[in-house]
This record gives structure tokens, sequence and C-alpha cells, in this order.
């Protein structure tokens, strides 16, 4: 059957990465010493292969070592091992960062693994292969080109590892507000507001807003965004300390102060517990716009706000990176939520991994003047 007949997806029995940089033989290095460096020696372990050295970029190597080996600079590398696969074991948004990986993918097979945020199953050939008909769906239901270059870019992404691939499935961060009528907007949520940088953005993007219900869990992050919310004059900023769910209640939080951040549900006595709060009970049942961006518990989030999408059918922005199955499983709820009368795009902007998705639901009756 022809690709194209996959409504541009890859077929599904395309291979992946972790199995061709396993059959290769050539020595691995991974390139970062961190969580995610770690995190991807723990993968290469499971699948009987392990990292023969690390390295940095040489302006940052000054004598560190990781899990047992000396930090190499990326030119002692090429020296030492010649001809090698390079794993990356971080990320970064920045643009004279992402240059230097481009320079390192023209040099040296290059894989950026897509690993998950949040949850344990990696979007490899096998996963794909099982939930293909629930991408096929999602992929087919999207509302323009834009939408289905971005979403077929990012999911040839996960399984190839390409960097080039990955860079291309992305727009301006800016294009999202274009998707709707920011006029209308008189009540926004942010959930997962960190210190208000979104919550800012929003101001200057929704004339009309009066009020934004600012939701953060993080005890400290949440102490820079009530000073953002005194501070703001002309709209009312609510703070809200919590996190995002499905029904209220209290959970433990593990501050990472990055996207590693999560909820804890096997607290011990004693430890600290942030409140669990539903955006239906935030907001009153009443919101033009919400964002989720909530570190892996989006699903829950939605169900928590289920009332107020049926019922006030706002515009909603979901981040659909944290796991893997959420490139398929949150278009599915959110379109249940709504009942149907919507349009679904995609945006992302550039950065490596492919991090910052976005799924942006806009009612029919929200669409305003849209860009094409």
């Amino acid at each position: 059957m022809a690709e194209s007949e996959y409504f541009g997806l890859p077929a599904p029995s395309i291979s992946d990465m972790w199995k061709e940089a396993v059959s290769d033989g050539r020595p691995i290095l991974i390139y970062g010493m961190g969580n995610g460096a770690d995190k991807l020696c723990e993968r290469l372990s499971s699948l009987g292969v392990s990292a023969s050295d690390f390295f940095a970029s040489d302006g940052f190597v000054r004598g560190q070592s990781f899990r047992g080996h000396r930090v190499l600079t990326y030119s002692e590398a090429k020296e030492k091992y010649g001809d090698f696969i390079v794993m990356l074991g971080f990320g970064s948004p920045r643009s004279d960062v992402i240059a230097g990986f481009e320079r390192i993918d023209r040099e040296v097979k290059f894989f950026v693994p897509d690993m998950p945020v949040s949850g344990e199953e990696y979007f490899d050939a096998d996963f794909y292969k099982r939930n293909f008909s629930r991408i096929e769906r999602v992929y087919s239901s999207l509302a323009d080109e834009t939408s289905r270059r971005i979403y077929s870019g990012i999911v040839r992404y996960k399984l190839t590892g390409s960097l080039g691939t990955l860079l291309s499935a992305s727009c301006g961060r800016q294009e999202r507000w274009g998707l709707f009528d920011t006029g209308s907007v008189i009540t926004a949520v942010d959930a997962g507001a960190y210190t208000g940088d979104t919550a800012s953005e929003m101001l200057g993007e929704f004339p009309g807003v009066k009020q934004i219900y600012a939701i953060e869990p993080d005890h400290k992050t949440f102490k820079k965004l009530q000073k953002f919310a005194a501070e703001e004059g002309e709209c009312k900023i609510n703070a809200v300390r919590g996190a995002a769910w499905s029904s209220p209640g209290a959970a433990g939080f593990s501050s990472c102060g990055n996207r590693n951040s999560f909820l804890k549900f096997d607290c011990r006595a004693g430890e600290a517990e942030v409140p669990l709060v539903t955006i239906d009970e935030i907001c009153g049942g009443r919101a033009e716009y919400i964002k989720y961006d909530v570190e892996g518990a989006e699903r829950e989030a939605l169900l928590g706000s289920a009332e107020t999408i049926k019922n006030c059918r706002p515009v909603i922005s979901v981040s659909a990176y944290h796991r893997s199955e959420d490139i398929f499983s949150l278009a599915e709820l959110a379109g249940e939520l709504y009942g149907g009368g919507y349009r679904l795009y995609v945006r992302r902007p550039a950065c490596v991994p492919a991090w910052d998705i976005e799924f942006i639901f806009v009612p029919d009756e929200r669409s305003g003047s849209i860009r094409r």
C-alpha cells in the first residue's frame, strides 16, 4: 500500500531508531550529562547495549565525570573514536545550541531520542503499530495543512530520531493566536502557570480579558506568580496554589523546577502536599480560553474541566508531549468532551527534542478570522 494512503504518516511496518542504533555496531556516545542522559542509559540497557562514553560541548567540559566516565569534549570524542553514533541526552529551545546540534549532525550519525517526560512507554515501532489507527484518526481530523505537516513530522521524528525532521515539524510561536477570535476572551485559565510567563503572554494577546485564573503547584514558583499577580493593574490575576486534577484532594509534589516535576500519590507521613483542584471549580464553569501544561497530568486536568468545556465551549490549548500516548489520547478525550463542532490544530515552536506540542481546539463559534 502506498505511503500516501496513510494520510502522510509513515506505514505501520516502519522500523525505528532504537533498532537501528542497537544493530549498527558502532560505539554509542551520549551527548550530555544529566537526568536525560541517565534516562537514556537506562533505555539502552533495557535494549541490551550501553553507552561507550559521554561528551559535552567543548566550552562546558571542566574535568567532570558522569557514571564513572570522564566527560570528553566533542573534539576528544572524535579523536578517540573516529566513527561513532551520537545520542542526544538533553534538550534546548535556544537557536545557538540547536545550531551546534546541526553541526554535529553533519559530521556523525546523530540521533535525537524521543523519551517520555512522564510514563514509561516509548514511542517506538511496536508502539506505533499498536496505536496506528488512533494516530491516523487524529491526523485525518486536523483542520489545516500546517497541522498535518507538524503532526506527521512529529510522528516521523519520534520513530527516526532525525534532527532535521524534528526541526521541520515546527512553526512560529505566535501562529497559535491567529487560529481564533482572541477578542472574545474575557476569562482565561492558565493551568501550569509557572511564574506568570504564559499569563503575561495572554495579557498581550487578549485585548478584552478581565481575569485570568493562574494555577501553579510548586511552592517557590507560586511565590513569584503571586508577585506577578499583585503587580498587574488592569486584569485580575487569580493566583491559585494547586495542581489541576479531575477531582479535589491532595497529593505530594516532587518539584524539579522543570519538565521533570510530578505529583506523588504515595506520600509518607509528614511529606509536603499540594491541593488538587478542578478547573470547573476554580473558574465556576465560565471561561473562553484554557491552557493546560501540567507535566503529564493533562488527562486528569481535562476531566476536571469537563463541565466548563461542555457548557462554555472555550478554546483550549493542551500540551501533548509529556507521555508517548498524548499525541492521540488527549485529542480523543478533548474531542469527546466537546461533543463535536470544533476545529483541531497542532502547533509547535522550534525546540529540541519534541517539546511544546500543542493541540488547539477551536469551537466553530469562536473561530473568528482564521489565518491559514
